[in-house]
């Protein structure tokens, strides 16, 4: 048996490398950011660091209140409309309607039943479920963010 190949033109390679370039930049941007997504907390303020997608930043002056939630209990939590961030199964990093209609920054991985919800002075939550939820409880309780 032969093979022959077929002579493609430098332009042809060129389309090709750039699409295969193109694919890759868009695979690294929808998934490595949230293995680096961070939630940062000091004494002042909380942080959620997320790469590509929106972060937040909020201080204790801001905080009305913090619960620790289980969202399969709470229907009125969960989130309805996307407004600006990403979501993935697995994944939920951004600004979010929810059923009860307040505005509601997300950061929730693959197993998220229970969060810890901060309620804001402008009306607004703040949802966050780091993988041990239990010592983030913890850490915020020792540095006073929960309020007596």
């Amino acid at each position: 048996m032969y093979s022959f190949t077929i002579e493609v033109s430098s332009t042809a390679s060129l389309i090709i490398v750039i699409i295969i370039v193109v694919l890759a930049i868009i695979a690294i941007f929808i998934t490595l950011p949230p293995y680096l997504l961070r939630i940062n907390v000091d004494e002042n303020t909380i942080s959620v660091n997320a790469p590509l997608f929106p972060g937040i930043r909020i201080s204790k002056e801001q905080v009305v209140g913090i619960a620790v939630v289980n969202l399969k209990e709470r229907e009125d939590l969960k989130p309805t409309v996307r407004l600006f961030g990403i979501g993935l199964p697995g994944c939920l990093v951004g600004w979010f309607k929810l059923v009860n209609g307040s505005k509601a920054y997300l950061a929730l991985g693959k197993s998220s039943s229970e969060v810890v919800v901060i309620r804001l002075r402008d009306g607004s939550l703040v949802m966050l479920a780091p993988k041990d939820i239990s010592k983030f409880i913890s850490v915020l309780r020792d540095l006073g963010w929960f309020k007596s």
